[in-house]
């Protein structure tokens, strides 16, 4: 069942949110990621990866990521 969902983007972004919930930061990270590059809009996913990136301290990419959540969320 898991390998249908390997090109679902809301997949990987539930398993990232999850993941997150459980502090399981990389792994949601890897996650968030995945689902980006199948759903680049997805302000969702951007906004979590921010919020993943400044728990892994890397705060010039968690406000980048921040930065893309707006600007998806803004032209939908």
């Amino acid at each position: 069942a898991l390998q249908a969902e390997a090109d679902n983007a809301y997949f990987h972004y539930v398993k990232g949110a999850v993941l997150a919930e459980g502090q399981q930061w990389k792994p949601a990270l890897q996650s968030l990621e995945t689902a980006i590059e199948l759903d680049p809009e997805s302000s969702d996913a951007h906004a979590l990866q921010s919020c993943v990136l400044h728990h892994l301290e890397k705060y010039p990419q968690s406000e980048e990521a921040a930065r893309r959540a707006l600007e998806s969320a803004a032209s939908s």
